[in-house]
């Protein structure tokens, strides 16, 4: 997987391409991504996943959003196992379906193909919930999943204690709402989702 690091950005921080920093409260300023061929990197974020091509302080990067995808070039890819807490990152899709079979049309590779998981995320039923890892040309690993929207979404963490983990990211930020979905708090949720994914994993 590719080594990555995360950084939060203070109250005064960098807003759109080209705009002068503005204050602001503290969110997910970057994600910094190892690869051989960085240029190789920034075309296939941006013609997979909705952002675009920048510059960060002088340097090609990805603009998503909110958010940056910086990157630092390297002799070789990373080991792509899950060598630590960071275990993905993803985008958002209003219609997993369309947006799956647009990727394969593509030419997109895939760890995990499309998977229903609506039963475990609050419910009975299915077809509410998709989800479909994507892998990178360095084999990182992307997660497309169900979403209010297609933007960059969400930076997946390993933890043993994921609650005790979201409360002290919220703390440390100064993000005290607690984010729930399906009447559990988010950490929980993940944690469940996390422990349901790695015994699928350890299943084959």
């Amino acid at each position: 997987m590719l080594g990555m690091c995360i950084f939060a950005a203070p109250a005064r921080g960098l807003g759109q391409p080209g705009q002068q920093p503005a204050t602001q409260l503290a969110h997910f300023h970057h994600l910094h991504l190892n690869t051989p061929d960085p240029a190789g990197a920034i075309k296939f974020y941006t013609s997979k996943f909705d952002c675009e091509s920048a510059q960060f302080l002088g340097q090609n990067a990805v603009w998503a959003q909110r958010s940056w995808l910086l990157f630092n070039k390297v002799k070789s890819a990373p080991p792509w196992e899950l060598t630590s807490a960071i275990w993905h990152f993803g985008w958002g899709a209003e219609d997993m379906k369309a947006a799956y079979q647009k990727q394969l049309e593509l030419g997109t590779k895939f760890f995990t193909p499309l998977t229903d998981i609506s039963n475990i995320l609050g419910g009975t039923g299915s077809g509410r919930f998709f989800y479909a890892y994507v892998e990178t040309p360095d084999r990182g690993l992307v997660e497309l999943n169900t979403s209010s929207n297609h933007q960059f979404g969400h930076l997946h963490l390993f933890s043993e204690d994921p609650v005790a983990a979201g409360e002290w990211y919220s703390k440390a930020f100064r993000d005290p709402t607690p984010r729930y979905r399906a009447g559990v708090t988010r950490a929980a949720l993940l944690s469940r989702f996390s422990d349901r994914t790695q015994r699928i994993a350890d299943d084959g």
